[in-house]
């Protein structure tokens, strides 16, 4: 399977989650019910998109259909932890035209450092695309890949930026 940047740009531009990570970018599909959440007094519903070894792709939508600022998103953070330790939550607006790709790096127990990437659907997709592809897990290597395939693969782009 090679990385298609066509068709990860589609499924960007109609942020269908499950089949950009499952059917492009070679993970697994995710078993469980929805998370319902509580913060500052707004309803969120987190599903999981998929996942590999452990590492869960969750897609996260408001009640009120607005993107939850910074603050809301470090608590949302905060409550999937104790669901999955390693994750990446993906913030779409109810219209699902605004993207925002939080995933939050643990430098220790108490320590962590959220890495963000906003996508719009109105863009090219081109850079979110690019980090995607450190993702990517071709099944002849699917056996070698670990989490710290986050700071990506030599010579690619990487969720980090």
């Amino acid at each position: 399977m090679k990385f298609n940047r066509s068709q990860v740009k589609t499924y960007l531009q109609s942020s269908d989650f499950t089949s950009l990570f499952i059917e492009e970018l070679g993970w697994d599909y995710a078993d469980g019910s929805p998370i319902y959440l509580a913060v500052d007094e707004e309803n969120y519903t987190i599903e999981a998109a998929a996942q590999k070894r452990g590492m869960m792709v969750y897609h996260c939508v408001s009640d009120n259909g607005i993107l939850p600022n910074a603050k809301i998103r470090k608590k949302i953070d905060t409550e999937i932890t104790s669901y999955s330790q390693e994750h990446l939550i993906i913030y779409t607006d109810k219209r699902q035209e605004k993207q925002v790709w939080q995933w939050v790096k643990r430098e220790s127990a108490n320590k962590t450092k959220a890495k963000e990437t906003t996508f719009n659907i109105t863009q090219s997709g081109e850079l979110l695309t690019q980090k995607l592809e450190s993702l990517f897990i071709d099944f002849a290597e699917e056996e070698n890949w670990f989490f710290g395939s986050f700071y990506g693969k030599p010579g690619s782009k990487s969720l980090k930026a």
